[in-house]
């Protein structure tokens, strides 16, 4: 069983985006409109259509972005259930040995237990014994009395 090892093969992928350069001078060139702009109450639906446009901007890039993301990460996913399966046929055995080293540890804990409670009352009957012969015991006395 030592011997057993997890074999994979994994590819590293490159993902690009083909024309990075042309949508980022494009994005920066449409973008400085925006650069020091200061909106007023009279402009607030120039300032409105502005922050609409914006969000349908980076949403369909954030959108295409999880796309790929989703199609990049299906092999992992895929790989990761069959792991979680070799994990749970390991898990099946290995929560039954738990539990009986579990109960088999909980037995000695209440054994100890049990004879330290015996110890216990045994010297306390001792102290009942003597408590009773000779009463209570005067408290130490100062040096006045």
């Amino acid at each position: 069983m030592n011997e057993l090892q997890l074999q994979s093969r994994q590819q590293l992928w490159e993902i690009s985006i083909d024309n990075f350069q042309e949508l980022r001078d494009t994005l920066e060139e449409a973008l400085k409109r925006y650069q020091g702009v200061v909106y007023t109450k009279e402009m607030l639906p120039d300032a409105k259509a502005d922050k609409k446009e914006l969000s349908r901007l980076r949403r369909e890039i954030d959108d295409r972005c999880k796309v790929i993301k989703k199609a990049y990460l299906a092999p992992y996913n895929d790989f990761e259930l069959r792991v979680k399966d070799l994990i749970a046929l390991v898990d099946a055995p290995l929560e039954a040995i738990k539990s009986f080293i579990s109960a088999v540890e909980d037995e000695e804990k209440q054994s100890k237990n049990v004879k330290s409670r015996l110890i216990f009352y045994g010297r306390a009957a001792c102290l009942t014994q003597w408590h009773g012969k000779y009463g209570r015991a005067r408290p130490f006395s100062t040096a006045n009395g």
